[in-house]
């Protein structure tokens, strides 16, 4: 999906979070704080739980979305 100007407060949060979310690349981190077993999984837990509250968030956004915009279906 291609952003579009802000029309609101609500759209530019929603169009950040889905940039975060498409952001793949947190593999440079994940070395540093998950070097063994246990901290992997931490790790994973902990990534899996922000996605959901980000998830859940941009859920909330949609009602606020600009017409026409895809998320809003």
């Amino acid at each position: 999906m291609t952003p579009s100007k802000a029309r609101n407060i609500d759209h530019a949060e929603y169009e950040i979070i889905e940039f975060l979310k498409d952001f793949k690349d947190l593999q440079p981190l994940e070395d540093v704080m998950a070097p063994d077993e246990a901290s992997k999984t931490r790790w994973d837990k902990a990534a899996n739980r922000l996605l959901a509250r980000l998830s859940k968030r941009q859920d909330s956004l949609k009602g606020n979305l600009p017409e026409g915009h895809p998320g809003r279906e």
